[in-house]
């Protein structure tokens, strides 16, 4: 007799779990994100460059291509994290170099996304 596989036989709360939980992380994480940069946005007046990045990271979610988004995300983050490490260890811990680095990393990932877009991530299989 051929085995089961535990999918088929387990009781159907566990097994919806076990297959809803990388989709709950990967919600949460959008939903984290989303509420930290639009606390940033607003914190720092960095409109126009957030709202391209979100704007084409969206857009990018429903052309089905969203590598380049999410390595400008990931880009600005490494920005943000080594720049306020630096910056931390050579003491300029003056708030406006914070809001330059922020800045800097709105830029990278502003660029990024746009530029994939426009050398055609979205069209390019």
């Amino acid at each position: 007799m051929a085995s089961q596989h535990p999918y088929l036989t387990a009781s159907i709360g566990p097994c919806l779990l076990r297959l809803a939980t990388p989709n709950i992380f990967a919600m949460s994480f959008m939903l984290f994100s989303a509420v930290i940069e639009a606390w940033f946005v607003s914190y720092i007046g960095t409109v126009a460059l957030a709202g391209l990045a979100l704007c084409l990271y969206f857009a990018s979610q429903g052309a089905g291509r969203v590598l380049w988004p999410v390595l400008g995300e990931v880009f600005r983050f490494v920005i943000i994290l080594c720049g306020g490490l630096l910056l931390v260890r050579y003491n300029f811990m003056e708030l406006d170099y914070f809001y330059y680095l922020i800045a800097a990393g709105f830029i990278a990932q502003a660029i990024t996304s746009a530029s994939s877009v426009y050398f055609g991530a979205w069209t390019k299989g």
